[in-house]
Parts: C-alpha cells; structure tokens; sequence
C-alpha cells in the first residue's frame, strides 16, 4: 500500500513541477519556486529548535496568527457570493425572512443535501443580524482551528516540531486565503472532518473511552457531511485503516469491531436523525439527500471539458423530462465509448488540472473583486503577489508531498493507524478520477497528508545524521 501511496505523490510532483516549469519565464526561475520553500522550513526547524515553544503555547500563537492573516485576507477582498454561493446566501436571507424556497427551487431538490449549509446560515442572519463580512469572519474561525486541530492531530503520529512545522505549511499554503472570502461551506466541513480523525486517532483512549472517542468522532464527521457531503471518503478509510491495523497488529478482533460499529453508528445516528428532522419539519420534502448522484460523474467523465462543469451537460441533463436517469444513460454511454486508452489518458488530463495547477484564485478575485480594488489602485499589487504566492505555493505543494511519501514509507514498517490517512488520501484521489474536478476541493487532501508530512519530517531529521555521519567517515581528503 505504501508503494502505491508514494506512487501517486509521484504523479502529483510531477503534474505539479510540470506545470510550473511551463508557465514560468525564464524556466530557471521555477527552481526557486521549488527550493526557498525548503529554505523556510529548515530556517523554521532550526529556530523551533533554538526557541523551543511549549505546544499550548504554540497552538494559541498559531491560531492568532492564522485568524489575523485569514482575517485579513476576508475583509479585505470581501467577495460577493456568485454562482451557487450567491444562490445559497439568497436562500438563507429568504428562509431567515419567513420564506422557504428549498422545496420550491429546483437546484434545491436535486440536491436537497445543500439545505443544511442554508439553515445554518439563515439561524445567524435571523437571529444574529449576521451579514456577509460575519460569515467570512467565521470562516477565517474555522480555517485556523482547522489549523489547530492538524497540528493536533499531526502530533497524534509525530514530535512537536515536525508537528509545528507541518501546521506551518498548512498556515502558508495559499489555497485557505482564496477560500476564506468566499461564502463557501467548504472550510466548514473541513473542520469538522479533522475533528472526527483527531478524535478517532486518539492514542489514550482505551474501555469506554476508546469506545466513546469512536462514536464522537462518528457524530462530527456527520456533521462535517451536514455542510457538504463527502464523508464517504474517511468513513471507507477509516473502516479499512482499523481493520488493516487490527490485522496487522494482531489486536482484539473484538475492540475494532466495536470500534467500527461504534464509529459508523454515530455516523448514521446523526446523518439520518438530521436528514428526517429536515424533512418532517417541512424545510425540505427530499430530507438531505442527493436525488442527482451521477451527475458529477456526467462531468467527471466529459471529454471535451475535461472532467470540468460542461454548460452542454447542463442542457442535455437538465431540459430532459427526467434528469436523473439522462444523467445515468450519459455516464453509461461515454463508459462505454472509451478505449482503456482514452480512459487513461483522460485520467491524466484530469490529474494534470486537479493536482498539477495552480491554485484557483478566481473564486476569491471575481471581476468585481477586482474592479474594486482597481478603483482603489490596489488590483496589480494584488495580481502580482497572488501569482507570485500560487508559485510559492508549488514549492510547498512539492515539499509536503516528498515528505509525506517518506512519511508513508517510515510508517509501513510497522502497524499504525496512520493506514486510514493513506487510505483516505487514496479513495480521495481515486474518486476525482471518475468525478467533476475543481482545484478548489485539493485542499481537503492535506487534511490526510500533513500527518504524514510531519511523520516524514521526523524521518528526514532521523535519517540525515546518519547519513552525515557515514559521509564523514568514508570521505578521504587528499593531502
């Protein structure tokens, strides 16, 4: 499983690197893109090292210092909701006033599983007064208790200053400050899902404790899935990691099967508790559901747009007298269409986007992001160092990808939880293959990879030593 985990990070670094070699001149200048990151965090390790902070100490500092920048960074581009976010903030201000539109607007009964994140919101606008700037503010909260909580959880497989320094990485990493001024339930369902594997990874708990992390941690990741439902992804992982773990340990068959039961039963209690309460109070007559599914697979599976949204797909599913099933014979059809081939090399075009891009600053600087800020002469400030940090960005891309691959390896020499994050990282990855693509949604995969990013810091400060050492003692210097 590690060889094939390393295998994918290597197609990653690849897209990743190959990207930035062809979209920087001159060509020599993407290797500085690629090493001053390194540069940064070896300058970091050796001042943690020197300065050594206490980790509540550490966590407070990083968590001021994430809220300050993500605060920044919100209430400075402010972006209007646009698209499916201007419709989602449209219907909480409607359902805050007294008027339900979810069981009257089509996009609603698709995909009814969106009326969670709009009663959320329509909670905070009645009875809070909450407006635009307090929702970006809150996302600015969530973004660095995430923060805090992959330190934490970074912490559960490695020392306090791998630990740190991949928390660093995820403070730098461009891809939260093009988010934070969007009005997005993305970075909600990142917290919680972080939640839920630091609290399933718990190292201490152990009888009723062990038992009652499990079904706590089944209960937030149900509540990550209430804000955007992708939770399938770490409860297969985490399924699969236990019994891997358990097997290869030779653990109590008994603890992980209560363990899983446990942890799936929180899971369930809360997903379909919330999705009947939304139906029986009328909010939504399709509870939280997906009566749409094969639809991201309609694009995910589109040639031409290249696993990308397709206006043509839009037509052909939605102007038929029942879009689900024209959804179903579209994925059916172009299945069937594709040589092995084709499928593969579509898979790699998709790979290349997803995964090798730049990040997407364009939800956060809309034209009238732009037009804004161009009225008070800050658009190129703002245009040169965001296309500046999206290559930075590379750098750091590249660099916890490398080391979370030898963390990966470090680990699989003996048994340890660390299974479910490779495996979560693998079905996440595999599922985009077949899915809609948008670079947007790469930022949950380091939610499963600075854990092993951390583990293959420990590694390299273990390794490298050593490797001096022999260095210095088979070198020969001439007289």
């Amino acid at each position: 499983m590690a060889v094939l985990f390393c295998a994918m990070l290597a197609l990653i670094t690849a897209a990743a690197a190959a990207h930035l070699f062809r979209n920087t001149a001159p060509k020599a200048f993407s290797v500085f893109y690629l090493v001053l990151p390194w540069a940064w965090l070896l300058l970091c390790a050796l001042y943690l090292g020197k300065h050594p902070l206490s980790p509540r100490r550490f966590a407070l500092a990083l968590f001021l210092l994430s809220l300050i920048t993500k605060g920044a960074a919100a209430l400075l581009l402010r972006t209007p909701p646009e698209s499916d976010f201007y419709l989602l903030y449209y219907a909480a201000k409607e359902l805050a006033g007294g008027n339900n539109m979810l069981n009257t607007t089509p996009y609603f009964q698709y995909w009814a599983y969106q009326s969670g994140f709009v009663a959320w919101m329509a909670f905070f606008i009645r009875f809070f007064h909450a407006g635009l700037p307090f929702f970006l503010l809150m996302n600015a909260v969530a973004v660095s208790a995430t923060n805090v909580l992959l330190y934490c959880l970074c912490r559960r497989f490695a020392s306090h200053r791998a630990a740190a320094l991949a928390a660093l990485i995820y403070l730098c990493y461009p891809a939260a400050y093009f988010m934070v001024p969007v009005l997005t339930n993305q970075l909600m369902t990142e917290l919680f899902l972080t939640a839920a594997l630091w609290v399933f990874l718990s190292p201490q708990a152990e009888g009723k404790k062990l038992y009652g992390a499990r079904l706590g941690a089944g209960v937030l990741l149900a509540v990550s899935n209430l804000f955007r439902p992708m939770a399938v992804v770490v409860l297969l992982a985490v399924l699969g990691g236990t019994l891997l773990y358990t097997a290869s340990s030779r653990q109590s068959l008994r603890v992980c099967a209560c363990s899983c039961l446990l942890f799936c039963a929180g899971y369930a209690a809360v997903t379909q508790g919330a999705s009947l309460l939304v139906c029986v109070s009328g909010l939504n007559a399709n509870g939280l559901s997906n009566q749409l599914p094969a639809w991201k697979f309609v694009l995910g599976l589109n040639r031409t747009s290249l696993g990308r949204y397709s206006s043509l797909d839009a037509v052909t599913v939605f102007a038929s007298e029942d879009p689900a099933a024209a959804a179903q014979a579209l994925v059916r059809e172009r299945l069937s269409a594709y040589s092995v081939p084709e499928l593969l090399r579509l898979f790699w075009d998709k790979l290349a986007i997803m995964w090798g891009s730049f990040e997407d600053s364009s939800w956060a600087l809309t034209q009238r992001v732009m037009d804004r800020l161009q009225s008070q002469g800050l658009n190129g400030f703002v245009r040169y160092w965001t296309d500046k940090w999206c290559r930075l960005g590379v750098g750091f891309y590249t660099a916890l990808l490398a080391l979370a691959g030898l963390g990966a390896w470090a680990k699989s020499r003996r048994p340890s939880l660390s299974a479910i994050l490779i495996l979560a990282a693998g079905l996440y990855f595999g599922a985009h293959l077949l899915i809609e693509i948008q670079v947007r949604y790469r930022s949950t995969m380091l939610l499963f990879l600075l854990p092993l990013t951390a583990c293959g810091t420990d590694a390299a400060a273990e390794q490298i030593p050593r490797l001096w050492g022999s260095l210095r003692k088979e070198t020969v210097f001439p007289l």
